[in-house]
């Protein structure tokens, strides 16, 4: 009689732990980044054609003071490399007059073949506005970087992320 009591008990035990282990975990924890847009850089080298030239690191961000479109990538650090679960929000203060500034994030693999390209996402209205993307996946050991195209006076402000 003792022994079934106890057997029962340890099956009551490994049904709770199993239970346990089966629940999903309430809070993810997250870790918050925030950069500058002067982390951005040209896609192109300067040239006297006008590509790469032009994008001027200022105090407020980077502005695009060429008379062209500017294409440049901004590297968005990660906390855990070896996460698979992604950004949960990425968000990206610009202001743009014309209203044609528009934005994508893209993810790479650890040997830089591109995984995913999360929206190409535009500004809402000329003028100061937010672009924002969720839910962007990672890979182990990859990188993840937020592709802009700048019309001219455009301004990338700050760059804000939020990584599980």
């Amino acid at each position: 009689m003792l022994t079934a009591t106890l057997i029962r008990r340890g099956i009551a035990r490994l049904v709770l732990l199993a239970a346990i282990a089966a629940c999903p975990t309430l809070a993810q924890a997250q870790t918050y980044h925030s950069a500058s847009g002067n982390i951005c850089q040209s896609v192109y080298p300067y040239s006297s054609s006008g590509l790469g030239s032009g994008l001027s690191h200022e105090g407020t961000g980077l502005r695009n003071a060429s008379s062209s479109f500017q294409y440049v990538f901004c590297p968005l650090t990660r906390t855990n490399a070896l996460s698979t679960s992604g950004f949960s929000e990425v968000y990206v203060d610009v202001h743009d007059g014309s209203g044609t500034l528009w934005c994508a994030v893209e993810t790479e693999d650890y040997f830089g073949n591109a995984t995913n390209t999360t929206g190409f996402v535009t500004t809402p209205n000329a003028g100061a506005g937010e672009i924002a993307f969720y839910n962007v996946p990672t890979n182990a050991w990859g990188t993840v970087q937020l592709f802009c195209t700048m019309p001219k006076n455009s301004v990338l402000n700050t760059i804000n992320w939020v990584e599980y």
